[in-house]
């Protein structure tokens, strides 16, 4: 302060300056969303320059719009995948926002979505004597400590090094690769590999269980929905009384109630409706 007035240092900007351009710090995010492996065909793009969290959920959002989650039923369990675990996501995120070169101004972190992976580029190599080899096992050094401790008080980061771990464990756990850091001139860039959905065993996902018996679905519309989701098998009310030997009404209440929680969805066809899942 002074003079009584607040005056932002770079820090101090980024995270609350209602206007952080007048300030001319680099902090832009560069989103886009690309149909194949390469960057010929984009689909969705985002530019953010927003205060640092608000950059962390314009990324939350186009990640969630940009990115699969399928299903399956085990037992009485609906078991939600996600085409990459979002901790990662995130934690790669807050380390380009939290470690880049703020002097580097001609080139944005950017957050690149292709069919089989995410690329995360951020302006600055390592500090020295940091190497891609010592990532884990070397003390942490921060470029910028007082945007890593304004993270860590938002809960977003952690000061004890064990980021890099713990982003490997979590892909490891899941059944992904482990993601892939380098550095690329006077950039650092993080590649996490998508999970291949052909090999999905969902014991690795017992955290993302929903039971179904709580949102208060009978064995009937589980087992139905499990035909939904696992064998894509569509219903009408007519294939759903006859499945399970039910009136007309029962069949009707049965699947409104599916749909009335967002499980599956419905499509007009003829006088009828046809009850599947996206």
């Amino acid at each position: 302060m002074k003079n009584n007035i607040f005056h932002f240092n770079n820090a101090g900007a980024l995270f609350f300056a209602k206007n952080i351009n007048k300030f001319n710090i680099p902090h832009e995010i560069k989103m886009a969303k690309f149909k194949n492996g390469t960057r010929a065909d984009i689909i969705d793009r985002k530019n953010s320059y927003n205060t640092l969290i608000d950059l962390m959920e314009d990324v939350r959002l186009f990640f969630s719009r940009n990115t699969k989650t399928s299903s399956v039923v085990v037992g009485m369990d609906r078991i939600d995948l996600n085409e990459y675990p979002f901790e990662v996501v995130r934690e790669a995120i807050v380390n380009a926002v939290a470690h880049r070169d703020y002097k580097i101004n001609s080139s944005p972190i950017t957050f690149y979505i292709y069919d089989n992976r995410i690329e995360i580029t951020s302006p600055g190599k390592l500090i020295p004597p940091l190497t891609i080899a010592t990532l884990e096992s070397a003390n942490p050094l921060h470029r910028n400590k007082i945007i890593c401790d304004i993270f860590s008080k938002t809960g977003y980061m952690e000061h004890y090094g064990t980021g890099i771990s713990r982003m490997k464990k979590t892909m490891l756990e899941e059944g992904l690769k482990e993601p892939k850091f380098e550095e690329m001139g006077e950039f650092f860039k993080v590649t996490l590999w998508a999970r291949d959905e052909n090999t999905i065993d969902p014991e690795l996902y017992k955290n993302n269980r929903n039971p179904l018996d709580k949102l208060g679905l009978n064995e009937r519309q589980i087992k139905a929905f499990a035909l939904m989701v696992n064998e894509n098998k569509t219903f009408t009310i007519n294939n759903y009384l006859n499945c399970f030997e039910i009136s007309r009404v029962t069949a009707s209440k049965d699947l409104n109630k599916l749909e009335s929680l967002n499980l599956i969805n419905k499509v007009k066809n003829g006088r009828s409706y046809i009850y599947y899942v996206k």
